[in-house]
């Protein structure tokens, strides 16, 4: 059964219509137009709910009443705020549009302070902030566990706010048992909102559950089929499972969905890559994406392309057109120093190679000290400290990396640092260390990929090796 409709808003006034169709038959099971003022919004989402249930014949328990009947703000303003960052949440996992996403949840606690959920989804998003890497500082995750503490002294059952309570053990500590619980505890509230499916699959991917949370996102897609972050997580998870075709259909679909929004193109452009051997076709997808979405989304990408097409000047005079220091996400951390250095070391310019990596050794090592558990720094000071010929120190922080976030504890994000370790070990020449975590991570769900191997250029000292051609041969159309 779908539910179809639409808002238009003038002035005070707002028409609703709205209609439940049998997904089956196409039968018009109920369809109604409401005409009211503004003020009537939350009298209007009840009448609203009420209908359906009647339309489909089901009985509202007592607590389900309830919940329909309560408002979740008194105010028009703050609702107003709260839906409009929700709206920019749903579009992408972008740094600006969390950022925006935030200060309307702001505005939104400051005209009420106190609306639950809007404090909920603010801390919500503080969290995702420290989750993404967006802002690894232990004040954020403060932040996010204020908001959350304050909203749930406001309403400590909605399930919002338990959902939000989840998110911060999720993403701030990693304590996915007690993520799950909360978790839970808002699907029994509301058993009819995929977004709890969802969650619960965010959390077994960590797991190494990968096929029971494509099915749990695909339960999740069952209720918001429009929605792009959904679709792209999808196929991220197709990926891991290395099901190629669905992954680039799901990537397809969400740039249907939300053809501004920057990563579908970006991991579309990869797996093109790693299936042709080439950056042609992944040019294209990237062209097409910087028409449509924020061209400054898709540099760093390219820059990579260039890299790997031998495009040295190409890449360095793109490098200087990106403002940011670093290239930074959820599990990587790579200063332009870093770039500029490979670049030159590419280039045979040794001397000018060593200097911009000392540059990026001191970035990093700062860095460091200010976050010494960033399994991402001590990815990237590995990779630093082995072109700079410094083994010992570049093996110790590639390890240290493994062990901040091994598989065990993140089984959809730590194999990432097995692949970082893997690179250092090619570098430094200890290649049956690299050839041992090939064949570990080849054998196990993860972004790694004979197309990936075959294409990057980090792995060139081994094309010669007997171990890494029979792994290739092993593993080819896998």
């Amino acid at each position: 059964t779908l539910l179809e409709g639409s808002v238009r808003r003038a002035d005070s006034r707002v028409r609703i219509t709205s209609q439940l169709v049998d997904a089956k038959t196409e039968e018009h099971l109920w369809a109604e137009t409401y005409d009211r003022d503004l003020t009537d919004i939350f009298a209007i989402q009840s009448d609203v709910a009420r209908n359906i249930a009647a339309a489909l014949k089901s009985m509202l328990s007592p607590e389900e009443r309830q919940r329909i009947e309560q408002r979740p703000t008194e105010s028009i303003a703050a609702y107003d705020y709260y839906l409009r960052a929700y709206e920019y949440e749903r579009q992408s996992n972008e740094k600006k549009v969390i950022e925006i996403a935030i200060e309307l949840y702001k505005k939104a606690v400051d005209i009420d302070p106190g609306f639950a959920q809007a404090y909920a989804r603010l801390g919500r998003n503080h969290a995702f902030m420290y989750w993404e890497g967006y802002d690894r500082t232990s004040q954020r995750l403060v932040i996010a566990r204020e908001a959350v503490d304050q909203a749930l002294s406001i309403k400590p059952d909605d399930p919002v706010v338990r959902m939000a309570n989840g998110y911060y053990y999720y993403w701030g500590s990693r304590d996915y048992a007690r993520a799950l619980e909360e978790f839970y505890f808002a699907r029994r509230i509301e058993p009819g909102n995929g977004l709890h499916a969802a969650n619960i699959a965010w959390i077994q991917r960590r797991l190494g559950r990968f096929e029971e949370a494509v099915a749990n996102l695909k339960t999740a897609l069952e209720y918001d089929p429009r929605s792009s972050v959904l679709t792209l997580e999808l196929g991220y998870t197709y990926y891991v499972l290395r099901w190629y075709d669905l992954a680039e259909q799901s990537y397809d679909r969400a740039i249907v969905l939300a053809p501004d929004y920057s990563f579908p193109y970006l991991y579309k452009a990869w797996l093109q890559v790693y299936r042709t051997g080439n950056t042609k076709s992944a040019r294209q997808v990237l062209a097409e994406g910087m028409r449509l979405a924020d061209p400054n989304e898709f540099l760093w990408t390219l820059v990579d392309f260039d890299i790997e097409d031998s495009h040295y000047n190409a890449a360095l005079e793109r490098l200087t057109a990106i403002p940011e220091d670093v290239w930074e996400g959820q599990w990587w951390f790579t200063p332009k120093e870093a770039y500029v250095g490979w670049i030159f070391e590419l280039m045979g310019e040794p001397a000018e190679a060593r200097q911009h990596f000392e540059n990026a050794r001191a970035l990093l090592e700062k860095k460091v000290r200010e976050s010494p558990d960033d399994e991402r720094l001590h990815a990237a000071s590995g990779w630093a400290y082995a072109h700079l010929g410094l083994a010992d120190e570049a093996l110790r922080e590639g390890r240290k990396a493994v062990d901040l976030l091994p598989v065990s504890l993140d089984a959809f994000a730590g194999p990432q640092y097995l692949e970082d370790l893997a690179e250092v070990y090619t570098i430094v020449g200890e290649h049956d260390e690299v050839l041992d975590l090939l064949e570990h991570l080849l054998e196990i769900p993860c972004w790694t990929s004979i197309g990936a191997l075959r294409f990057h250029r980090v792995w060139d000292p081994l094309r010669e090796h007997p171990r890494f051609q029979a792994l290739v041969k092993q593993y080819e159309g896998r």
